[in-house]
């Protein structure tokens, strides 16, 4: 059974809305409990060539990611209100084809399908997309982790629901490009 401590979130969050501004929620990285690979989970900046940090793994289930993705947008609808938190863009993970990501593009939409039912239960209005790929210029990888992404989208059923897969809006990082 979870038990959540919302403080620093409910910290970092009043600072934003007390100064009006319309928060734009990254939801990752991976808890450690939640973590496919959880050991070693933080390994301090610079990591090395071959190091892996367990908050960068896919989630051990994914339908309790999903109730926690649930529980923090739940969360953030009580404290500021429905008409508040649906004006915000969710974004699903950062930059999932690098090393921020070490699971499959599979298992990023996968992530991103329970994510969007977790947001979406809570704030059925609620704007969420991704996936937040660095520069996607074209031949790259991160042009093809994004296109697989679209296609996804487009033509997949959700891995949560079996229905379509929403996706509000696309993000990526021009990353100098």
């Amino acid at each position: 059974k979870p038990v959540y401590d919302w403080t620093l979130l409910d910290g970092i969050f009043d600072a934003w809305v007390g100064a009006h501004v319309r928060p734009y929620v990254e939801l990752g990285f991976m808890p450690k409990v939640l973590s496919s690979h959880p050991d070693p989970y933080h390994i301090p900046w610079p990591t090395k060539p071959g190091e892996t940090e367990g908050w960068s793994y896919p989630p051990n289930d994914y339908k309790k990611w999903g109730d926690l993705i649930h529980a923090v947008a739940a969360h953030l609808a009580q404290r500021y209100g429905m008409r508040e938190v649906s004006t915000w863009y969710w974004e699903v993970w950062n930059e999932p084809d690098i090393f921020y990501w070490r699971g499959t593009e599979e298992e990023y939409q996968k992530l991103y399908d329970y994510a969007v039912v977790g947001v979406r239960l809570a704030v059925p209005g609620a704007r969420v997309g991704g996936p937040a790929t660095t520069g996607p210029a074209p031949g790259s990888r991160s042009a093809a982790f994004l296109e697989a992404f679209l296609r996804h989208c487009a033509q997949d059923r959700s891995s949560a629901t079996g229905g379509t897969i929403p996706l509000d809006f696309i993000s990526f990082h021009a990353k100098g490009s």
